[in-house]
C-alpha cells in the first residue's frame, strides 16, 4: 500500500528535478520511460516464474529507479554537450551512443554482477531480490541502448539558447560546485585521502556497534493499529510470539517417566520466570492438574508424580458406601502418570494430540513470548537450551521450532550470507573493472569509493541504532549496484580524454564538467526523490529511502573527490 502511494510521488519529485535540470519535457521523460519499462518487464517475469512480491523484493523498484534514471541522465547530458559542439542532431546522437555504449554496458554488467551475487545467499527472498534486480538492470540496459537514441531522433533538436542558458536556471550552482571540486581534487589530494582514511577508521569502529535483529511488529510505527494491538496483547495476555520446544526420547512411552515429565515442568517454570515470557503449555500441565484433582486438590500434589508414590486404597461397602478397610500401597510414578493419561484419553483427550505424539516419544512445549525482537528471542532460546542440557540426559533430544526459531535462524544467516555475497560481488566487480579498463590498478580505484560508501552507510546505521536485518542487509549490494555507475563513467571519461589532454588540471576540469556533471545531476535528481519514502508508515521502506538517498550523495562525493586524487599522477609543481 505504501509503495503504491509513494513510488508515484518519488517519480513525480524526480520528474520535477529532471525538468529543472534539462529544461525540456522530452529529455525529462526519457529517463522515466527507461525506469517504467524495466520495472514492467521485471515484474512481468516475476509473475511468469511464479515468484512472490515479498518484503525484501519490495526494495527492487527503488533500486531500478536509481539505475534507470542514471543511464538516461548520462545519455541526455552527453548528447546536450556534444550537440553544442557539432550543431547536428543525428551526428550528436551517433557520437553520444558511440562514447557511452561501452560505459553503459559495463555499468550494467557490474550491476548484474553485484546484485546477482545475492543469488548465493541462503535466504530465498534475498535471492529473489538479487536475481530480479539483475533482470531489471538488463532490461534497463536494452531500453537505454534502443529506445533512448530512437526517442532523441524523434524529439526536436535541443535549443542551443535554452541549453546554454540552463546554467542560469535551476542548476546554476553546478558549474561552481564542479570548479570547487576540481580545485580540491588537485590541490588537496593528500588531505582528501587522509581524511577518507580517518573517516573510514571511525566508521569501522562504529560498525562494531551494529546489532543484528529484526521484528515484524517493530516494522510498523508505534502509532499504527497493528503495533498498538500487539502491545495490548503482549501486556494483557501471554504474548503474540510462539516458540515451540520439542522434547524427544528414545523409547515408546518414554515421556511417562517421572524425571522426563518433571524436567519438562521445571523447564516451563524456568522460562516463565523470564520477564518477556508469558505462558507455556505442555503435557506436564495436564499431568500436574490431574494429580492435583485426584488428591483432593491438596497444594502439595500440584506437581508431577515422583518416581514412587504412596497411594491409599480404600475398600468400600457397596451397600453403605463406607470405608471398611484402608491400605497404603507404594506405586511407580510412571505407572501413575500412565493411569492419569489413560483416564484423560478415555474422557475425550481434547487437545492431547497437539502436545504429544501417539506413542509418547515427542512432547511439544508451547511458549508464548511478549516480543518478536530476535535478539530477545535468541536470549530466551539460549536459556532454554542451557537448562534443557542440565536437566535432560543424553537419551533426550531437545529441538526448537515455530516462527520465533525461524526468525532466529534467518537472522543468523544474514551476516555470513551477506559477507559471502559481498565478497563474491567485490571480487567479480574488481575483475570486470580491471578487464574494462585493462588495468588492475584502475579496477581497485573504481571499487575503492564504493567500499568507503558501504562502510559509511553502515556507520550511519550504527549511529542511528538501525538493526541489520533482511532489508537493511541489502545496503552493500545497493551501493555496488548504484555507485559503480559513477566510477565507470568517471574513469572511462578520464581514459578517453587523457589521450588528447596532457595538462592534468585541464584534463580533470573536462572530466568534471562532463561525467562529473552527469553524476551530480543524477545524485541531486534521485536522492530527494527517495527521501520521499521516509514518509512511509513502514520502517523497512523508510530505511531503504534514506539509505539510497545517502548512498547517492556519499557515493558521488567519494567518486568526485577521491577518484581524481588516485587517478592523477604526481605533479612536481
Amino acid at each position: 500500500s505504501d509503495l503504491a502511494r509513494l513510488i508515484p510521488l518519488v517519480t513525480l519529485v524526480m520528474i520535477v528535478i529532471l525538468f529543472l535540470t534539462f529544461r525540456s519535457w522530452g529529455n525529462t521523460f526519457i529517463p522515466v520511460m527507461v525506469v517504467l519499462v524495466s520495472l514492467i518487464w521485471t515484474v512481468g517475469i516475476m509473475v511468469l516464474t511464479g515468484r512472490p512480491f515479498t518484503l525484501v523484493v519490495s526494495a527492487m523498484p527503488v533500486i531500478l529507479i536509481a539505475i534507470g534514471v542514471a543511464d538516461g541522465i548520462h545519455i541526455i547530458t552527453e548528447y546536450g554537450l556534444i550537440f553544442q559542439e557539432e550543431k547536428d542532431k543525428l551526428k550528436a546522437i551517433r557520437l553520444t551512443m558511440k562514447d557511452l555504449a561501452s560505459p553503459l554496458i559495463f555499468t550494467s554488467l557490474t550491476d548484474i554482477a553485484g546484485f546477482g551475487s545475492l543469488a548465493f545467499t541462503s535466504i530465498q527472498s534475498i535471492r529473489d531480490f538479487g536475481i530480479f534486480t539483475s533482470v531489471g538492470a538488463l532490461a534497463g540496459l536494452i531500453f537505454s541502448l534502443t529506445f533512448v537514441p530512437a526517442a532523441l531522433v524523434l524529439l526536436p533538436a535541443p535549443s542551443l539558447k535554452r541549453h546554454t542558458s540552463a546554467a542560469t536556471h535551476g542548476m546554476s550552482f553546478i558549474p561552481a560546485v564542479l570548479n570547487k571540486l576540481t580545485l580540491l581534487a588537485t590541490r588537496r589530494k593528500r588531505t582528501i585521502i587522509f581524511m577518507s582514511l580517518g573517516l573510514t577508521a571511525i566508521s569501522v569502529f562504529a560498525i562494531t556497534k551494529i546489532e543484528v535483529g529484526s521484528t515484524m511488529v517493530g516494522y510498523f510505527k508505534k502509532s499504527s493499529e497493528i503495533y498498538r494491538s500487539s502491545e495490548m496483547l503482549n501486556s494483557k495476555f501471554g504474548g503474540t510470539e510462539v516458540m515451540n520446544i520439542v522434547v524427544e526420547v528414545d523409547e515408546a512411552d518414554g515421556l511417562k517417566q517421572p524425571d522426563i515429565m518433571a524436567g519438562i515442568a521445571s523447564l516451563q517454570d524456568t522460562l516463565e520466570s523470564l520477564p518477556l515470557v508469558g505462558y507455556s503449555t505442555s503435557i506436564a500441565d495436564y499431568v500436574k492438574r490431574i494429580n492435583y484433582v485426584m488428591n483432593e486438590k491438596e497444594k502439595t500434589y500440584n506437581r508431577v508424580p515422583f518416581e514412587s508414590e504412596k497411594v491409599t486404597y480404600n475398600q468400600v461397602d457397596n451397600e453403605t458406601d463406607s470405608v471398611i478397610n484402608s491400605e497404603i500401597v507404594e506405586v511407580s510414578g510412571r505407572q501413575q502418570i500412565a493411569q492419569y493419561l489413560f483416564l484423560y484419553e478415555n474422557t475425550g483427550g481434547a487437545y492431547l494430540e497437539k502436545l504429544v505424539d501417539f506413542d509418547y516419544r515427542k512432547a511439544n512445549v508451547t511458549v508464548q513470548i511478549r516480543t518478536d525482537d530476535t535478539p530477545a528471542l535468541r536470549d530466551i532460546k539460549e536459556v532454554a537450551e542451557g537448562y534443557a542440557t542440565s536437566v535432560f540426559g543424553e537419551n533426550t533430544k531437545v529441538t526448537f521450532a515455530g516462527c520465533s526459531s525461524l526468525c532466529i535462524v534467518a537472522d543468523d544467516l544474514i551476516i555470513p550470507g551477506q559477507l559471502k555475497s559481498l565478497g563474491i560481488a567485490v571480487i567479480v566487480v574488481i575483475i570486470l573493472l580491471s578487464l574494462i579498463f585493462r588495468s588492475f590498478r584502475l579496477g581497485i580505484i573504481g571499487i575503492l569509493p564504493l567500499l568507503l560508501t558501504i562502510i559509511g552507510v553502515f556507520a550511519l546505521m550504527a549511529l542511528f541504532s538501525v538493526n541489520l536485518d533482511a532489508v537493511t542487509a541489502l545496503v552493500a549490494s545497493i551501493v555496488l549496484g548504484v555507485g559503480i555507475d559513477y566510477s565507470i563513467h568517471f574513469i572511462s571519461r578520464y581514459q578517453k580524454l587523457k589521450k588528447t589532454i596532457s595538462d592534468q588540471k585541464k584534463l580533470l576540469e573536462s572530466v568534471m564538467h562532463t561525467s562529473g556533471r552527469a553524476i551530480l545531476y543524477n545524485s541531486l535528481a534521485v536522492a530527494p526523490g527517495f527521501l520521499v519514502l521516509t514518509f512511509s508508515s513502514f520502517w523497512p521502506i523508510i530505511h531503504i529511502g534514506w539509505m539510497v538517498g545517502v548512498i547517492m550523495i556519499i557515493g558521488a562525493v567519494f567518486v568526485l573527490l577521491l577518484t581524481p586524487g588516485l587517478l592523477l599522477k604526481k605533479n612536481k609543481n
